[in-house]
């Protein structure tokens, strides 16, 4: 004779999952999720920190790029001081004399997090954004300063300060 206790909790087993059954596994499904929700906003971040990152360095490389070539392209400088610098780049009308359309410049507007403007004649843009200091040095006295050094602190990302250190020498033309 077949045991119908033994039938019973066979037809049970196979109909379902128990309450507890259920609930550890919504838990281990909850926590599961969560885990990803987390793990996709840290990696959505990143993301973010090394585009901006990236973009910023652009915006440096882009800077020293224009300041060397400006000063390795330039005829004298007109104006040093130590966060501005004035250049005469080139003679357009042969008359020795710079002309405001002539001369191109750098300047810090001392700011904490400040700006660097770069003056090409009467047009002023600005070139790079959260510079913490700008400090510029050169060889001799104007006007015949023949070599600049620029040291730069920048904050790419708060709390990320950068230290750079470039210079250039003035193109080898008679000083004037």
């Amino acid at each position: 004779a077949p045991d119908v206790a033994r039938i019973g909790a066979d037809e049970m087993s196979r109909r379902g999952f128990t309450l507890i059954e259920l609930l550890v596994a919504i838990t281990i499904f909850g926590m599961v999720v969560a885990f990803v929700i987390r793990f996709g906003d840290y990696v959505s971040r990143r993301i973010y920190l090394v585009k901006t990152e990236a973009q910023e360095l652009d915006q440096l490389v882009a800077f020293f790029r224009a300041f060397t070539g400006d000063v390795r392209d330039s005829r004298q400088v007109l104006f040093s001081a130590e966060e501005e610098i004035g250049l005469w780049k080139i003679d357009e009308n042969g008359d020795s004399i710079p002309q405001t359309v002539e001369t191109i410049g750098f300047g810090w507007d001392g700011e904490k997090l400040g700006s660097v403007y770069r003056q090409d004649g009467e047009d002023s843009r600005v070139i790079l954004n959260r510079v913490r200091d700008f400090r510029l040095i050169y060889d001799r006295e104007k006007p015949n300063t023949r070599h600049v050094i620029l040291e730069l602190a920048v904050e790419q990302t708060p709390g990320s300060l950068r230290r750079y250190h470039v210079s250039a020498n003035l193109r080898a033309s008679e000083v004037y």
